[in-house]
């Protein structure tokens, strides 16, 4: 082959071999020229954070100056210089847009990077609580919140999540005091009402107070769908799942694009035993908010309850893997969830994939170190892959919570025996 490739070479004429060689030559100068320079280009680029898309919701925002940042408050310096190339008015739209798709995690991430300078900023104080409040921390909504007060943010808006913060973070008369107050600032209005008879709905010890409230709210406001959401919400709590449905059908009826209203729709569906109406019910709203893991958790709860009352070992593997999934998608949009990790454990568990199953349980005792469902199925887990050590210790720890168990008393014979008997 090299013979070959000689005697073509030495067949070209000598003027050709000139113009091939300084063809190579160039050809290979250019290349290297273009490597150094994409080197060095690449080393210069800074990476960026990729703008979520939000075409389906948002208009395309007006080309705007860059905002300069104030100066920060004193001992700040370090949030300064960790602050990224993105400018306050990047930050604070990402926070809103994060927040109206319900990732409070992101919308939460950007706003903290720019509240130091945002301190008298009325707007963005009651947002940011408000983002506070829905991501279920109240404790942190609350100086948000009073800070927009202060700032002369009194709305209705305002108060009403103040109020709510309060009564979830603090205690029940505190909500009710601050919802009290907000009513005489403002009198008859809706929201305020609909908070007040929600939150004494909520102290199971106020009924009769909260259905007073309603029935007052509902004639003065017959058309307000939160009004008639709340109400359904507090009669499915009652029991009441018949007097429920229609409250929440009427909510529909006066706003059928509130996920919320189908979510809750699907519950009562569940617990008057309508299967298929409470799976559309439940898809319906994951289709207006995919990241309601309340949804995503109750819509495993319905597979797993199939799964449950079918005979057909098919039809079980099909409904267990779908619940399965439901869990995990759950997990993946709220990571602590304990009820969640509970059952991913316990189906992993069945499947006999002990150690995954273990990782999620464990998670589950996080939250509550007494519960003695977890133990037993901790233990359970350990003395199938043969560690009776740690079996023993799950199922001693369940047995001194709840020793007349029945469950938990033979699991707690039998481990003893057979560590007598090793």
């Amino acid at each position: 082959m090299a013979n070959k490739i000689k005697d073509f070479w030495q067949s070209i004429s000598l003027h050709d071999r000139k113009l091939i060689r300084w063809t190579a030559i160039v050809c290979y100068t250019i290349l290297m020229v273009s490597l150094i320079l994409l080197f060095f280009f690449s080393r210069h680029l800074k990476p960026t954070e990729e703008l979520p898309d939000t075409t389906a919701k948002h208009e395309a925002p007006k080309e705007q100056p860059p905002v300069e940042l104030p100066n920060p408050p004193q001992g700040s310096q370090e949030l300064m210089a960790g602050l990224d190339s993105f400018d306050t008015h990047a930050h604070r739209e990402l926070a809103t847009i994060y927040a109206e798709r319900e990732d409070f995690d992101k919308s939460i991430l950007h706003a903290r990077r720019i509240a130091p300078w945002l301190e008298e900023d009325l707007e963005f104080q009651g947002q940011i609580g408000q983002t506070f409040l829905k991501a279920g921390n109240p404790g942190e909504a609350i100086p948000h919140l009073e800070k927009a007060l202060k700032l002369g943010g009194k709305t209705p808006e305002l108060l009403a999540d103040l109020a709510l913060a309060k009564y979830r973070a603090v205690n029940v008369d505190s909500g009710i005091t601050a919802i009290r107050a907000a009513e005489v600032a403002f009198p008859d209005n809706p929201l305020l009402m609909t908070h007040e008879a929600a939150m004494f709905g909520e102290a199971k010890s106020h009924g009769d107070v909260a259905e007073t409230l309603f029935h007052k709210l509902l004639q003065k406001f017959p058309k307000y769908p939160e009004a008639h959401y709340q109400y359904g919400r507090f009669l499915m709590n009652q029991g009441n799942f018949g007097s429920s449905l229609k409250e929440i059908q009427q909510a529909l009826s006066e706003d059928a694009l509130d996920p919320r209203f189908h979510a809750r729709l699907g519950m009562v569906y569940f617990h008057l035993n309508r299967d298929n109406d409470a799976e559309r019910a439940y898809r319906t709203a994951l289709a207006m908010n995919p990241r309601d893991y309340n949804t995503w958790f109750n819509l495993g709860e319905l597979n797993l309850s199939l799964a449950n009352e079918t005979d057909r070992p098919a039809l079980f593997a099909q409904k267990t893997r779908e619940a399965l999934e439901d869990y995990l998608t759950t997990l993946a949009n709220h990571p602590d969830h304990p009820e969640a990790h509970y059952r991913v454990g316990v189906i992993l568990s069945t499947n006999k994939e002990y150690r995954e199953a273990i990782r999620h349980l464990q998670m589950a005792l996080q939250s509550d170190p007494y519960s003695v469902r977890v133990l037993v199925q901790l233990a359970t887990a350990w003395e199938a892959l043969g560690d009776q050590v740690k079996a023993w210790d799950y199922a001693q720890q369940a047995y001194e919570i709840d020793p007349f168990n029945i469950l938990v008393a033979d699991q707690y014979r039998r481990l003893k025996q057979n560590g007598t008997k090793g």
